[in-house]
């Protein structure tokens, strides 16, 4: 934590927010606060190679829990000794090659709450830190 500012969070009905002796402003810049059709919070953001990604309020009636990562699968195949190694590879090639009727991916991980507590203080070390 810096010495010279002092962060406290406060959560809000609108998201949460990040105060500071300077007052209070967004925790992040980048994303807002949305409802999915069925009424669960949501929030979208771009990871650093610009992949659409989310984190929303898992549907999941026994448990709370969240999803978390991208939004799309991002499908390549390696193909040795070629100038580009990999390739991307869409969802009617992988069909086709396999002969399947469908494909389904998933690219989002569906975290408890205890889950999620147990990753904050390592993601906090990184973000302190830039080490895990």
């Amino acid at each position: 934590m810096r010495d010279h500012l002092r962060y406290s969070y406060i959560r809000l009905n609108m998201g949460v927010f990040q105060t500071s002796e300077k007052g209070a402003e967004p925790l992040c810049r980048t994303m807002n606060k949305e409802i999915t059709n069925r009424g669960f919070g949501l929030y979208r953001f771009q990871a650093r190679r610009g992949e659409s990604c989310s984190l929303q309020k898992s549907s999941l009636a026994t448990e709370d829990c969240i999803w978390l990562g991208h939004d799309n699968m991002d499908m390549r195949v390696f193909i040795p000794y070629a100038p580009q190694a990999w390739h991307p590879i869409s969802e009617d090639e992988l069909k086709q090659r396999f002969n399947a009727q469908d494909v389904l991916t998933n690219t989002r991980m569906e975290l408890t709450r205890e889950q999620v507590k147990d990753l904050i203080p390592i993601l906090q070390k990184f973000v302190d830190t830039g080490d895990i």
